[in-house]
Parts: C-alpha cells; structure tokens; sequence
C-alpha cells in the first residue's frame, strides 16, 4: 500500500476517534457533518491516486431499477456489516467506459442499512452500462449493481462480457424475486414441446409466469433473440396483470428466418418503461435447422 493511502488511512481514523470521544454532544451532529464532507475528499483523493486498500465488510448493494434517463433518480440501498454500522458509505458510478462519473456518500444507520439517491444529470453523458461499486470507510469492496443509463429512455443492448456481469450480478440476488418463470420452452403453435425449429416456420417460446406475492402483480413478459453474433434479431413482449398466486402459460411467437443457433433470453418486468424485475432472467438456446 502506498504511504500516501497509509497516511491518509491513519489521519482518517485519528480524525474519527477525536470526533466521537472528545466533543461536547451538542457540536457531534455539526462534526459528523464536517467528517463526511472530510471523508468524500479524502475517498476522492485516494481514487486519484489510483490505489485504495480493497476488502471491508460488506453485504448488499442494489438499485431500485435496472433503467435509467434523463431527470430520474437512482435510490441505491443496502446494508453493511456489523462492524461497519453508523460509518460512512461511498458509491463510485462508473460508465460502460471505467470511466469516474460521480461519488455519493451517506453514513449507515445503526442497523447497517442505508440509502442514497443519485439525480441522472449533466454527469452521465453516454448510454450504456453503468457500474456502482461500494465503499466502507476509504476502503473498497467487491460488491457492485449494475444499470442502463439511455437518454431517450430507450433500451440498451450489452455485450457478451455485460451480460455475464449482469448474470453474476443477478446470482447475488439484487432484487426480490416476486415473479417464478418455469417450464420454459420452445414450442409449436398449438403448444407441443420442440427440439429443433425450422428456418420460415412461426415457433412459439413459452413459460409459466407465476405471482409469488399475496397481492395483484401488473407484468410484462419479454422474449429478446439473438443470433450467434449477439445481434438481436426480434424482441417482442406480452403485458397482463396476475392475482395473487395464479400461474399463468405466456408464449410469444417469433419466426426464424435463416438457419443457425439462437439466444432467446426471458425477462419478467413491472412494465415497458420502468423495465423493474420481477424475476431472473432465463435464457433458452434455440437451435434452427
């Protein structure tokens, strides 16, 4: 570690043991306020200098959406480890590029959760993925969400390597699962179960689209195909409401028209526009001869 970052490193910890030990009570809300502004300098700092100590005790971070434009804002949430409660926390938002384009910071309540929004403004300049990852203190962790930001609100296409990102990211569990997707498949137009399509010939891709939840769940159903190019050659979807608990059979027709493999990826969302998961993504390898 460079001795810049260990001497930054102690000031901060020397600053934070005269502010809670040593003030009157009536002046800690005044310099907790005065820490944090010293911390997002110090934290900024240490980025410029393209070194942070990595690893702190850290358990979640998400975003309230996965689909970002002009005039939004992000409500990044989270918790923190037991060690880390009431400290300061950091996001650092990164565009599809690396590149910095903001810092935000809070402090975790005394249960180690915390909050913060994050206004899409003048600083998010390209469409794309963006990357948010969490800081504990100065010290950097190895948790990141991920999220499109598109001016027009339209929808962004990923890479393979964005998309593996997005699966990992999704393995952690970044949102509640209220939707279950099951017996997906790929079928004939009366429902019959398909190993193989065939170039010209409509198939239909369907599945199970169960409401965990107790309450009436609006939902949108979408299919996106690619060939093996990761060119998105059809994307349709399907919008309905589900009762509390019922399972409903969804199929979307598309109709290949060269032969070759395919990527049929399944998405489950709140609606068109806000794009909110309500499930994992599940993705189906169609094979057309």
């Amino acid at each position: 570690m460079p001795d810049t970052i260990i001497n930054l490193t102690k000031f901060v910890l020397i600053f934070k043991i005269t502010l809670f030990h040593t003030v009157n009570f009536r002046f800690e809300k005044q310099l907790q306020n005065m820490f944090k502004q010293f911390f997002i300098l110090a934290l900024t700092a240490a980025i410029v200098s393209g070194s942070i100590p990595a690893y702190a005790d850290v358990e979640s971070i998400f975003s309230d959406k996965l689909l970002y434009q002009k005039g939004e804002t992000i409500v990044f949430s989270g918790s923190v480890g037991d060690l880390d409660v009431n400290e300061p926390v950091s996001i650092i938002i990164r565009d599809s590029e690396n590149n910095f384009v903001v810092l935000d910071t809070t402090v975790s309540d005394y249960d180690g959760n915390f909050q913060i929004n994050r206004d899409i403004d003048e600083n998010f300049t390209s469409n794309g993925l963006y990357s948010a990852q969490l800081y504990v203190n100065d010290l950097s962790t190895v948790e990141f969400t991920y999220f499109d930001f598109s001016s027009n609100g339209s929808t962004i296409m990923h890479s393979e390597k964005e998309e593996n990102m997005l699966a990992s990211q999704h393995m952690k569990s970044n949102f509640k699962e209220i939707i279950d997707t099951d017996q997906i498949q790929l079928t004939d137009r009366v429902g019959n179960p398909l190993k193989y399509a065939s170039d010209e010939n409509p198939v239909q891709i369907s599945a199970d689209v169960i409401n965990n939840s107790e309450q009436n769940q609006l939902f949108t159903y979408l299919v996106q195909i690619q060939d093996d190019s990761e060119q998105v050659v059809s994307i349709s979807w399907f919008s309905g409401m589900l009762i509390n608990k019922q399972i409903f059979d969804v199929s979307l027709s598309w109709t290949p028209e060269s032969q070759g493999t395919y990527k049929a990826t399944i998405f489950v969302w709140d609606n068109i526009r806000n794009l909110t998961p309500l499930s994992e993504p599940e993705v189906l390898s169609i094979i057309v001869a």
